[in-house]
Order: C-alpha cells, then sequence, then structure tokens
C-alpha cells in the first residue's frame, strides 16, 4: 500500500552496518536471468561509479544498485518512485549495463502471464 519507496527503504534500514551497496529488485520480472545480474553486479563494482541500472535501448530498468554513499538518501526517499529521485539528482554517477529488452519484461496482470507462455512455448 505504502509503494515501493517504502520496500527500499525498509531493506535499507535493516542491512549490516559494513553493507558496501544496495542491489534492488522488482519481483515481476521472470526473464530476468542469474547470470545477468551476476555480471550487472560485477560491473557495477568495477565500474567505481557509484548507482548502477540496467537498461534495454537507453531505457532503465531493474535491478539498480547504489554504493554506501547513497544510504541516507535512499532513508530519506518520499512518495512513489524509488531510486530514480537519486539517480535523477547525480546522473554523472551512474553506471548503465545494456540487457536484452526481453530481460526486462514485466508481468503486471494474468494476461501478460499468458503472452509470455505463449512466446516460450513457440521458441
Amino acid at each position: 500500500d505504502q509503494g515501493i519507496t517504502a520496500s527500499l527503504k525498509l531493506g535499507t534500514e535493516v542491512s549490516r552496518k559494513d553493507t558496501d551497496a544496495f542491489l534492488y529488485f522488482v519481483a515481476d520480472q521472470p526473464c530476468m536471468r542469474g547470470e545477468t545480474i551476476a555480471k550487472f553486479v560485477q560491473g557495477f563494482f568495477k565500474s567505481g561509479k557509484g548507482i548502477g541500472c540496467v537498461c534495454a535501448k537507453g531505457h532503465r530498468g531493474s535491478p539498480n544498485i547504489f554504493s554506501r554513499h547513497y544510504k541516507k538518501e535512499l532513508l530519506a526517499l518520499e512518495g512513489d518512485q524509488g531510486g530514480r529521485q537519486i539517480m535523477e539528482k547525480h546522473p554523472e554517477d551512474i553506471w548503465m549495463m545494456e540487457v536484452d529488452e526481453w530481460e526486462l519484461r514485466d508481468i503486471d496482470q494474468p494476461s501478460d502471464m499468458k503472452a509470455l507462455r505463449q512466446e516460450l512455448e513457440n521458441m
């Protein structure tokens, strides 16, 4: 009921004090591969940037990762935009990893799941 920002803040609040980074996912992207997530996290730490996100054809998606440097800003978020607010304030500190748009596909309605099943059957 409280939106994505409430979930983001809750996860951040319960993190350990020595956390290096905060990695956030949505739960409605069943095509996101574990290998992609591992490559994303490795690439983020190699980039030296403080924020990371995946994108497809230039459109940002999820997962997102924020270095510990952004913990106070994450905890101060308001509204229902999640970490996007922080990204807008610090565009110079964003590292993006291009992924296939298939992996960013989200399932919001039963019809979305039906369409995905049909596509998988035809592959």
